[in-house]
């Protein structure tokens, strides 16, 4: 009830509380929208405990400072996360299948072994590498923003590969999880399985439809994509 009031006293322009601590532990917070003033203003519920609550219904979460938080035990099924500080969290055991993650910072996450990332989308976020191979993985799509400082490929001292064969923009791209063929989704209504190694295009698909997003199921020997029309 209290962080509801909290939620609250944000939507109305209301002074707001300052918990040292919040523990929303085992919290039933369905459908919620989480909510801070802005980027510059995000809700504070660093290091907060949101151990075991509940994140379903289309819960989401925006414009928070989530630093080092525990999300630990999360049912977090397609919730959304929107500008997002929340570097070190901990992810143990959270379901956060089909999660959209955009333009948030998750570097120094913790947990992502035993923790359910399937096909979540990960879009401008920062993360460390290491965390990568097992978003991917997962079926999941991962868009991650390039700072300044980042190195770029020489061509010389990393392996670089271009794959041709699509006549307009590509809205997707997958890896399968053993990571041997990649899956792209062009506006030129096809769909293009290709071999990771060798780049050569296993097969071509025509659908008819723009804006599409593509991912490869090797478990039941699919592939499923998906467009913004009807």
């Amino acid at each position: 009830m209290a962080f509801r009031y909290w939620l609250l006293a944000i939507a109305l322009d209301l002074p707001e509380p300052k918990p040292r601590h919040v523990n929303l532990a085992g919290a039933n917070l369905y459908g919620l929208h989480i909510r801070g003033r802005s980027t510059d203003r995000r809700l504070n519920l660093a290091r907060a405990s949101f151990q075991g609550c509940n994140l379903r219904g289309g819960a989401r979460v925006e414009n928070v400072d989530l630093t080092d938080a525990d999300l630990s035990g999360v049912r977090g099924e397609a919730a959304e996360f929107s500008m997002v500080r929340a570097p070190r969290i901990n992810i143990a055991d959270a379901d956060l299948t089909g999660s959209l993650w955009r333009r948030s910072d998750g570097s120094g996450m913790t947990g992502v072994d035993s923790a359910s990332l399937q096909s979540c989308r990960w879009l401008g976020c920062r993360l460390d590498e290491t965390v990568l191979p097992h978003l991917l993985a997962a079926q999941g799509t991962v868009s991650c923003p390039q700072r300044p400082n980042d190195s770029k490929p020489s061509g010389t001292t990393t392996d670089v590969r271009t794959f041709e064969g699509h006549s307009s923009s590509v809205w997707s791209c997958a890896f399968s999880p053993d990571g041997k063929s990649i899956l792209s989704a062009s506006d030129h209504q096809t769909v293009k399985l290709w071999d990771a190694q060798s780049g050569e295009c296993l097969m071509t698909l025509l659908n008819g439809r723009t804006n599409q997003q593509a991912t490869v199921d090797l478990r039941h020997n699919r592939i499923l994509w998906a467009s913004d029309e009807a």
